[in-house]
Formats: C-alpha cells, structure tokens, sequence
C-alpha cells in the first residue's frame, strides 16, 4: 500500500476508506500535564502490494491510522517524543471521533482543555 497525501491507496491507486481496528486500544487519562500514548508499531512497512502467482500479496500490516475519541474536550500532538499544549495542539471535541494517519513509532500525547477525562485511542489498520 502506499500513502496518498496521507492516507493509504491500493494498487489501483485508489484511496483506502475502510479501516479495520487492531485488538491495541489505549485509553489514557486526560490532564493538566501532558500524557503521552505507546509507541504506534507498523509491521512489514517496507513491503510493496503487487499481486503474485503463488499466492495473495503481502501488505503492510500494524498500526496505520488511530481513532480518537475524548470524553471531554483536549488537545492532541502527534510525533516521536510529542508534548501536548492547549496552544499548538490540536481540539479534539468531547465525544467526536476522529481519524488520523500515524507512522512508525510516532505516539499521542494529550492536555485536557478545562476539565479531566480519558483520551480512547483506537489503532487501526
């Protein structure tokens, strides 16, 4: 599979719209300081989707995307060691799932906007 500004394609190039959650979920407590997810794991991620006579193709395997969802309002950073702050992260709105694409290793970190909750991270490929 390859990425396609972001999301993944197939080999028809034709963006991939469904997803399939992994048994990894994390739900992390959400703060006054910022709180930081496991590290997201991609298997085979080197390996290209051709078709083969021998058998079905290999495709990248692991955690490609992660579903996020708040039970109150937070604020989100993505990246190999990230810091969640009120002023450079992203709003994720209380109770509004959103999806985003995620690579090798990077994590989520969290800050709570005004009051504690938990953070649902779902890791989907």
């Amino acid at each position: 599979m390859a990425r396609s500004g972001g999301l993944y394609a197939d080999l028809h190039g034709r963006i991939v719209m469904a997803l399939r959650p992994s048994t990894t979920v994390q739900n992390l407590a959400i703060g006054a300081a910022s709180v930081q997810s496991n590290a997201f794991v991609m298997v085979n991620q080197n390996t290209t989707y051709t078709e083969s006579p021998s058998g079905p193709p290999t495709i990248p395997t692991g955690t490609t995307h992660v579903r996020l969802c708040g039970t109150v309002d937070c604020y989100v950073v993505f990246g190999v060691s990230p810091v969640a702050t009120v002023a450079q992260g992203t709003l994720i709105p209380a109770n509004c799932p959103e999806y985003f694409a995620v690579d090798q290793g990077e994590r989520v970190a969290v800050i709570q906007s005004f009051a504690g909750g938990f953070l649902n991270v779902v890791e989907m490929s």
